[in-house]
C-alpha cells in the first residue's frame, strides 16, 4: 500500500485513493499520518462483499476536507461514519444509496465544524431534518437532485445554496425543488444571512434561446423579492425571460 511505504520524515497533507474496505489495513495505517488535511477515497466494494460486523475507527485530527464517492449503494458513509474527524470543515457524498440513518449520524458525529456540504445520491427522508443543530456553522449548501431531492430545514448561517441535475428526467422532482425554493422565499426570516441561490444547470449565456423548465417566474419573482440573488453557473442572473411559461414547449436551458 503507498501510504505505508511512505517515508516517514515526510509529512502528508493529502491523500486521493481507491480503498477496498475489505481491506482492514487503512484504519491501521491513516491514523498514522497526523498531518493530513484533505483525503479522498474512492470506496468499490459491493454491499455482500463487506466485512461484517467489523467497526472501522479512524482518528484525524488535523483532516479538513474529505471527499467519498462509492459505486455501489449503501457503501459510502457506513464505514466513515464513527471517524473522529474534529476539524472537518468540508464533506462531500456522492452516492447511489444510502442506509437508513447513515447521513444523519455522519452529521452527527463531525457536522460541528462543516461549513460547506455537498451530497448527491438518494437519501433517506429525515437525513438533513437537523441540519442546522447538526452543522451550526455550514455556510455553504450544495444539492446535487439528479437521483431524487432532499428537502432540508432553514439554517441560519447559509450564505449560499448552489443546485446541481445532470439528468434529464427532472419532471418527477420538480414539485419538490419548486416546494423547497418556495419554502425559502417565504420564510427568509429563517435564513438571515442567505444571499446567493445558483442553479449549476443553467447556462442562459451558452444555451441562448432555450429556457429553463424546472424552474417557475412565481417563485423567482419571490426569491429575488426577498434580496436573494438567483445566478446562473457563470453567475449571470436568472430572468423571467429565461424560465418557459408552464406550458411552453422549449428545451431546457442546460443539464450539465
Amino acid at each position: 500500500m503507498f501510504l505505508e511505504k511512505r517515508p516517514k520524515n515526510l509529512p502528508l497533507r493529502t491523500y486521493r485513493g481507491v480503498w477496498y474496505p475489505s481491506d482492514l489495513n487503512v484504519a491501521h495505517v491513516l491514523p498514522k499520518f497526523k498531518h493530513l488535511v484533505e483525503l479522498s477515497l474512492d470506496i468499490v466494494c459491493r454491499p455482500s462483499n463487506a466485512p461484517r460486523g467489523v467497526s472501522i475507527r479512524v482518528s484525524l485530527p488535523t483532516l479538513q476536507f474529505l471527499t467519498v464517492a462509492a459505486h455501489y449503494p449503501s457503501c459510502a458513509l457506513s464505514w466513515i461514519w464513527e471517524w473522529s474527524l474534529p476539524s472537518l470543515e468540508y464533506l462531500a457524498v456522492r452516492s447511489e444509496d444510502f442506509e437508513e440513518g447513515e447521513l444523519y449520524s455522519a452529521l452527527n458525529n463531525f457536522g460541528y465544524k462543516l461549513k460547506h456540504l455537498y451530497l448527491r445520491g438518494i437519501f433517506e427522508y429525515r437525513s438533513l431534518s437537523n441540519l442546522n443543530k447538526q452543522c451550526p456553522n455550514l455556510v455553504h449548501l450544495e444539492i446535487d437532485w439528479s437521483e431524487s431531492f432532499l428537502v432540508f430545514p432553514p439554517c441560519s448561517k447559509i450564505e449560499a445554496i448552489v443546485f446541481h441535475n445532470t439528468a434529464w428526467m427532472f419532471h418527477a422532482l420538480k414539485p419538490s425543488f419548486i416546494g423547497q425554493l418556495q419554502h425559502i422565499a417565504s420564510a427568509k426570516d429563517n435564513w438571515p444571512v442567505l444571499s446567493t441561490v445558483q442553479d449549476m444547470s443553467v447556462s442562459c449565456t451558452t444555451f441562448r434561446g432555450r429556457k429553463v423548465r424546472w424552474w417557475s417566474k412565481e417563485v423567482l419573482q419571490a426569491m429575488i423579492h426577498t434580496g436573494i440573488s438567483v445566478i446562473d453557473r457563470e453567475g449571470r442572473q436568472l430572468r423571467e425571460q429565461d424560465i418557459v411559461s408552464e406550458g411552453g414547449s422549449d428545451f431546457p436551458a442546460s443539464v450539465n
